[in-house]
């Protein structure tokens, strides 16, 4: 579809509708054959419009990010912010990019953002059983007991009337396990072993759905590939299969 100029630009965070006709004129916008255009009211697809030579970001973002501690998951938290680790026009895109559920301040691991509002509720649903793998170092050690009464569900943490979804849990050292949620509910998994009668000491988030952290250290991030959008978005139900094999 074609989008005026400097909405397309203002949009994808290069600049305000106002700069974007000054940065016309200067030519910093051209077609795919290096044709500059004339007026940021000309109407374009964004796949024909180069940027001072370079492609537009794509309209619809999926990053993966190694969320390191001391770092914030909200817009409206002092900083740092993740969001801070992003090339500053991301930062300013509409709409907004948010993330795919929060980690606390003191939570590391894979973290997903979005700027797709349907995407990001649907990943966070409960009822698309997206799972999330969380280790978790314990204060204490990790009882047999305590595991299965964290996968289990069915029962109701501290000042919440809804019970629990089942989970799966194994141990995965003297003072460590693996839980794997389908939910995210505020502090989850901090409340669910204080509830146990075993506060944890540090949490990670080593996998979402199918992705992981391979390649990237803490603080850096990358867009999905095409391929991995289709199998996320075929996840959670928002397309369907391309494999249409026996």
């Amino acid at each position: 579809m074609s989008v005026r100029l400097d909405k397309l630009l203002s949009n994808l965070g290069y600049c305000s509708r106002k700069e974007a006709g000054r940065l016309v004129k200067s030519g910093a916008v051209t077609d795919l054959q290096g044709r500059p255009f004339k007026k940021a009211s000309e109407k374009a697809r964004p796949e024909n419009v180069l940027f001072q030579g370079e492609p537009l970001d794509p309209s619809e973002l999926i990053l993966i990010m190694n969320k390191p501690a001391g770092y914030t998951c909200s817009h409206r938290d002092h900083p740092p912010l993740i969001y801070q680790l992003l090339p500053p026009r991301y930062q300013v895109r509409e709409p907004q990019i948010s993330c795919v559920g929060r980690l606390d301040k003191d939570t590391t691991g894979i973290i997903l953002l979005t700027d797709n509002g349907q995407l990001l509720h649907r990943l966070i649903s409960p009822s698309w059983k997206v799972e999330k793998f969380y280790q978790v170092s314990a204060s204490g050690p990790v009882t047999e007991a305590q595991v299965a009464r964290l996968a289990e569900g069915g029962w109701c943490l501290p000042d919440d009337d809804k019970p629990l979804a089942p989970a799966r849990c194994r141990k995965t050292g003297e003072c460590t396990l693996e839980l794997v949620l389908i939910e995210g509910r505020y502090h989850q998994v901090k409340r669910m072993m204080e509830a146990v009668g075993n506060p944890l000491l540090h949490l990670h988030r080593s996998q979402f759905d199918t992705f992981r952290l391979e390649g990237l250290e803490p603080g850096e991030w990358r867009a999905l590939t095409a391929e991995e959008e289709t199998e996320l978005k075929v996840s959670c139900g928002l397309q369907q299969s391309q494999n249409l094999g026996p």
